[in-house]
C-alpha cells in the first residue's frame, strides 16, 4: 500500500464519518419529525382548528432551522 492509497483511504473514511454525523444531528430530526407527525395526523383526519396557522408556522420555522443547519460544525448552526 502506497502513501497515496493511505491518504485516499483516510479521505474516504473521513467523508463517511461526516455523512454518518449528518443523520445524527438533532436539528435535522427536529426539522423532519414534525412533518411526519403532521402528515400522519392529517392523514387520519385530525383537525387543528384555529391552531392550524400556528402549527404551520412552527413547521416552517423548524424546516428553516433544518435547512440552515451545518451538522459538521458543532459550534455553530
Amino acid at each position: 500500500m502506497t502513501v497515496g492509497d493511505i491518504e485516499k483511504q483516510q479521505i474516504k473514511q473521513a467523508l463517511g464519518e461526516l455523512r454518518q454525523k449528518r443523520y445524527k444531528s438533532p436539528i435535522l430530526w427536529a426539522a423532519i419529525v414534525p412533518w411526519i407527525v403532521y402528515g400522519v395526523l392529517k392523514y387520519f383526519g385530525v383537525d387543528f382548528g384555529n391552531a392550524d396557522l400556528i402549527v404551520e408556522l412552527v413547521l416552517a420555522a423548524l424546516t428553516a432551522l433544518g435547512v440552515i443547519n451545518n451538522p459538521t460544525d458543532a459550534e455553530k448552526i
